[in-house]
This record gives structure tokens, sequence and C-alpha cells, in this order.
């Protein structure tokens, strides 16, 4: 696919994004954009990162290991930039790769996002707490802080009423 050359790195993650939610997986463009990807990891949004990431994880596992394990290394300084959703995604899509590099990064998301567990919706608490489980490196502190946050949001304190039905389930 010639294309994937002349995409930026917006461009890659937002194609990436398109085709897997489409659950298109054509090997050409996924080999295309595994390629292209890593010389490009610089240039993504920290955002991005995490939908590329969730994009190869989800679509294209067998292409995922060329984009996963280079994911670790660019997005670790910038996990401060993740909003909440980005988090639990790339931490939700570095389980599908597994190794030393992609569990660090896990346990560099959890720590990242345990002062920041307010301001995660429902949905977000449960990708997070899915992928550290997943990890098998438990945090004490993690899940300690993660009970705390999801009694507060049983009880009803400033919970949307979405949130409270997720966590029911």
């Amino acid at each position: 696919v010639p294309i994937a050359w002349q995409l930026s790195a917006q461009g890659i993650a937002n194609t990436a994004w398109a085709f897997a939610r489409a659950q298109h997986h054509s090997p050409y463009l996924w080999d295309a954009l595994a390629r292209e990807a890593p010389a490009q990891l610089s240039q993504f949004t920290p955002g991005g990162l995490a939908i590329l990431a969730w994009a190869f994880a989800a679509a294209q596992p067998d292409a995922a290991p060329y984009i996963l394990s280079a994911v670790p290394q660019a997005a670790a300084p910038r996990l401060a930039e993740l909003s909440p959703a980005d988090l639990s995604t790339l931490a939700w899509a570095m389980t599908r790769t597994g190794g030393a590099a992609a569990q660090g990064l896990i346990a560099d998301i959890v720590q990242e996002a345990a002062p920041r567990l307010p301001s995660f919706s429902a949905r977000e608490l449960l990708t997070l707490t899915g992928a550290h489980d997943r990890a098998g490196s438990p945090s004490p502190g993690l899940l300690a802080a993660l009970k705390r946050e999801l009694r507060a949001r049983l009880e009803g304190k400033g919970v949307a009423e979405e949130d409270r039905e997720i966590l029911r389930t």
C-alpha cells in the first residue's frame, strides 16, 4: 500500500484506528502501516500512540509486535500527557504483546494513573484494572486506590448514572 509512506504520524494513527474499527484485516495495509509507523513514533502525539497501539492490538495481532514492541520506549516519557482514556487504552494494548518492555510500561501507566483515578470513567477504571491484572505485576498501592475510588463511586459521590450502572454489573 504505497499510500502509507505519504501519511503523517497522525494519518497513520487515524488510518489504523479507522480500519481497526471497521474490522478490516488486509495484511497488505497492516504490514505497510507496521513498516512505516516505527520510523515516525517520535512524531506521534501521546494520544496518537495510544490509538496506534490499540488499533494494532485489536485488529492485527500478527503485525502488532512490530508496533507494540516499539511503543513503550516512545510512550514512557510522555505518560503524563495522556488522558485517562489514552492511559487505559495503552495499558490494554500492551497486554496483547507481553514481554518485559510492555510490562514495564503497564507498571509506569499504573503509577501515572493512581493519583488521577477520580478523573477516570468507570469503563476506563475497569480497562486499567484488567490490564494491570493481565500484566501480572500487582501494585498494592493501585489496588488500594482503586478500592477507595470504586467504593466512593458506588456510594454515589458525584458519579454519573452510566458509571454507576457499569460498576454495578
